[in-house]
């Protein structure tokens, strides 16, 4: 949509209006902040739209094209919104789920003392469970605001390695609870903390912009080389708790033909016969990676290996079904193999940058090549130094305690 001063100016119903699906997240504006929960000016009631605000200036004809109030959620189309918590000021994630459901019960599991605190749980975090104003049916869960898993962009090969083990570990975490996925796991469910990325934070839609600046001015963020993040899966629509002697609860997953997204990928997956709910996970997650990563960046060959063993080398092209005894039992078996292939991994190989296979010229790839290798290979050789000073000062002030006594 091209925008105008002079459009920007013809008022809310007009442009910039709310859609069906931001209408219900309006009418929960008092209720969510009774709960201490703040959802922006846009979905306030009786809002007045900052661009037909009285006593405008010509300067701000700049702000009115940019201003923040003027897009809709792009989460709403997965019933979600973001908010504020007014206790503290941190960005959240409202989602509306059903209680009767998987995608409540799950998660809320995982978020229990016992097992939130393990490194190897990346479940998302809920932070609260509050009832649905709008739907008695629904409850709303409350989460951490997080970003997809390339966002931003992977910079090292080493990034893209982390984000394969976190995945996998977090899968294999899931399978020794008896909790799998089922026929929408998606590397769309992927998705990053970057607070640590982005200290002094980002707006929940204009996600490189400051979180209370101008939409148009750029947010500073660090480096994904110097700093670790942390990966979640985040949705649970056809997960299930299995139970061990039985897996029928598996079957609604069976009727599924379709997994969501990457969607080209694979159709009527159940076509590859598939009983196990463990291995097949281990499959789908292995076809989620040839198509989302392997054949998209052209120095991730390594990740080939990893494909075959999840996915027996199997391709949709020839219609047959996969050799289910030849899969990995879950994904803990993956995690495994995967962790011995991936030391064999070049360190210099870690540290170049993905190269697109599609986005990018070869002509491109070339010019850009040596500055980012030059760039991380500084970057690295940096967070080496400060390691390797954060050990001294240890060693010294252990050395200098026992001294003392």
């Amino acid at each position: 949509m091209s925008i105008s001063y002079n459009a920007a100016n013809r008022g809310s119903e007009d442009l910039y209006h709310l859609l069906a699906a931001e209408i219900p997240w309006r009418n929960r504006q008092k209720f969510l902040a009774s709960k201490g929960y703040m959802l922006r000016p846009r979905y306030h009631p009786g809002r007045i739209p900052s661009w037909m605000r009285p006593f405008r200036r010509p300067a701000d004809l700049l702000d009115d094209l940019f201003c923040e109030d003027r897009r809709c959620s792009m989460m709403v189309g997965y019933h979600s919104m973001d908010a504020t918590r007014m206790s503290d000021g941190t960005l959240v994630c409202l989602k509306t789920v059903k209680t009767d459901s998987e995608r409540l019960r799950i998660p809320i599991f995982f978020s229990s003392k016992e097992l939130r605190d393990d490194p190897r749980n990346h479940c998302v975090p809920i932070l609260d469970v509050l009832p649905d104003s709008e739907n008695e049916d629904q409850s709303i869960l409350v989460m951490p605001f997080l970003r997809k898993y390339n966002c931003p962009e992977f910079e090292t090969v080493y990034n893209v390695t982390d984000y394969v083990d976190q995945m996998l570990e977090g899968l294999a975490f899931f399978h020794e609870h008896g909790v799998v996925l089922g026929s929408f796991l998606s590397m769309d469910d992927n998705v990053l903390d970057a607070s640590e990325l982005y200290p002094s934070g980002f707006h929940p839609e204009f996600q490189d912009s400051p979180r209370d600046g101008p939409c148009y001015k750029t947010c500073p963020r660090k480096s994904r080389i110097t700093t670790p993040v942390k990966y979640y899966w985040s949705d649970f629509m056809s997960a299930a708790r299995i139970v061990p002697k039985d897996n029928t609860e598996y079957g609604r997953g069976e009727k599924d033909d379709v997994i969501r997204a990457p969607r080209k990928m694979v159709k009527n997956w159940n076509l590859c016969g598939i009983t196990d709910p463990f291995k097949h996970d281990v499959f789908v997650f292995g076809i989620t990676l040839k198509y989302g990563l392997s054949q998209q960046y052209l120095n991730l060959g390594f990740l080939r290996s990893l494909v075959k063993i999840m996915t027996n080398n199997h391709r949709r092209s020839r219609g047959t079904k996969v050799n289910e005894r030849m899969l990995p039992d879950n994904a803990t078996v993956a995690l495994q193999r995967w962790r011995r292939s991936r030391a064999w991994i070049f360190p210099l190989h870690a540290i170049w940058r993905p190269w697109p296979w599609h986005s990018e010229n070869p002509f491109e790839t070339l010019l850009k090549e040596p500055i980012y290798l030059v760039r991380n290979t500084c970057l690295h050789m940096n967070l080496i130094c400060q390691t390797g000073a954060n050990v001294t000062s240890r060693l010294a002030r252990t050395v200098r305690q026992r001294t003392k006594r």
